[in-house]
């Protein structure tokens, strides 16, 4: 039974050898994909030239942390491959799942430049719509301005290619054949996609048996998960009807205002009166002070206070397994169990079981565990904090993927993401190629 979701386990396909074959480049807007064979994860999602710069001041000023607005800073300015979705599958890639990897650019220098790139880190262009810039596309870019400490002091992004409706990117005729070709377990959506176009990802992931793992990308973005959308009459991609064991969504890895965003907008949508929300929340019974001493023992008073656990449970049934990454305070894993899960009388889960739900033929309790951080770095070896979230998703969805059986834990996988997104945030790079040194570790888990 598997413990990363509650939705029914679909027929899973066996891992192919290779998800890729780099002896052609797709010509412009055309979809090539009998060379992408069967896949672990699917990863849809933006794809960016990504600049960064880091404010390195002078000699003068050396105590100086933050650049000074309105005028020219010194600095020391990089630039690579990026993109959430991008970001998310070399990771995956990295620790050795097969991996296609679905975008869109335009036929412009950046974009050039960028399915070269993908070539040489061995993924395939192959996913990759490209689009004629007298559309008025224009390959998306992300301009990164960070302190002395390397912490975000302020970003740019230019995703507009991203927010292209459906009808434009032909989504039917290019995507939808890959999916059905590929047969992933998984389908990694980050939120940079417009509703429309997130919506039918996550639609035909469930068409072809794949669970889907939702990357909120940022507080504005993550909110799509449950709007409407500018176009009116268009369904929220999650809707009241979508509740367990109807879920669209297994996996959700926002950070604490994404995450926050994400509950505000369920709760204005008026998800939480719905009958599938009323229905998993009354059979989890946790009421009372009782609930929020546990809370507090279980992740901490202050995580308490900002009310970040009780968001995420909140959530549950609409998105049964949330990881939030807290930064410094670790990651806070939050998850549905069905009945009959061995954790539910394992006095080695005790300590992290919130809630039993008695007898229920859906619910078995709810899962909470609060992961310190794997290492804390000064700020003198921290080099680059974009890409450190995208790789801990990488690979969880890279542990979980490689799970035929459905026997692996998030809880076994998370401590091995966390070592990846520390190398990540010790690396130049969106994605640490050190990471690759963690894949046996991975590859080992029971």
């Amino acid at each position: 039974m598997p413990a990363h979701s509650v939705m029914p386990a679909p027929a899973q396909p066996s891992p192919a050898a290779s998800a890729v074959d780099d002896s052609k480049t797709p010509d412009t807007g055309s979809a090539t994909v009998d060379h992408i064979e069967k896949a672990d994860v699917l990863v849809a999602g933006s794809l960016a030239i990504d600049f960064s710069c880091d404010y390195a001041p002078l000699a003068q000023h050396s105590t100086q942390v933050t650049p000074i607005p309105h005028t020219s800073n010194p600095a020391i300015i990089g630039q690579s491959l990026g993109g959430v979705g991008h970001n998310v599958a070399i990771a995956a890639s990295y620790v050795g799942s097969s991996v296609v990897f679905c975008s869109v650019v335009a036929d412009d220098l950046s974009g050039r430049a960028a399915l070269s790139t993908l070539q040489k880190e061995k993924l395939s262009p192959g996913g990759i719509k490209v689009l004629s810039p007298s559309m008025g596309a224009r390959t998306a870019q992300y301009v990164a301005v960070n302190d002395a400490k390397k912490d975000l002091v302020l970003a740019m992004a230019d995703m507009g290619i991203m927010e292209m409706p459906e009808h434009d990117l032909d989504f039917d005729g290019f995507w939808d054949p890959i999916l059905r070709r590929t047969q992933p377990n998984w389908v990694v959506v980050d939120a940079n996609w417009s509703c429309g176009v997130m919506g039918k990802w996550m639609a035909a992931a469930r068409k072809y048996g794949a669970r889907v793992a939702f990357e909120p990308v940022s507080t504005a973005k993550s909110t799509r998960l449950f709007s409407k959308g500018k176009s009116a009459g268009l369904r929220p991609v999650v809707g009241p009807s979508d509740a367990v064991p109807n879920n669209i969504v297994s996996l959700a890895t926002p950070n604490k205002l994404e995450l926050s965003a994400m509950y505000t907008t369920a709760r204005e949508a008026e998800l939480f009166e719905s009958a599938g929300w009323w229905r998993v929340i009354d059979a989890l019974g946790m009421t009372g002070a009782d609930s929020h001493d546990r809370l507090v023992a279980i992740t901490s008073a202050a995580l308490v206070d900002e009310g970040i656990p009780q968001q995420s449970i909140q959530l549950l049934p609409f998105v049964p397994c949330v990881v939030t990454k807290l930064g410094a305070q670790g990651v806070l894993l939050t998850q549905l169990l069905r009945p009959g899960d061995p954790r539910l009388t394992s006095p080695d889960s005790a300590p992290y079981i919130l809630a039993r739900a008695p007898a229920d033929d859906l619910i078995g309790g709810v899962y909470m565990r609060l992961f310190p951080p794997a290492e804390v770095l000064t700020h003198r070896e921290m080099v680059s904090v974009n890409g450190a979230g995208d790789t801990l998703l990488g690979v969880l969805v890279a542990g979980l993927s490689m799970d035929a059986k459905g026997e692996r834990r998030l809880e076994d996988i998370i401590p091995i993401a966390q070592s990846a997104s520390v190398r990540t945030l010790k690396s130049p790079n969106g994605v640490s190629e050190d990471v690759r040194g963690l894949a046996t570790m991975l590859q080992a888990l029971s």
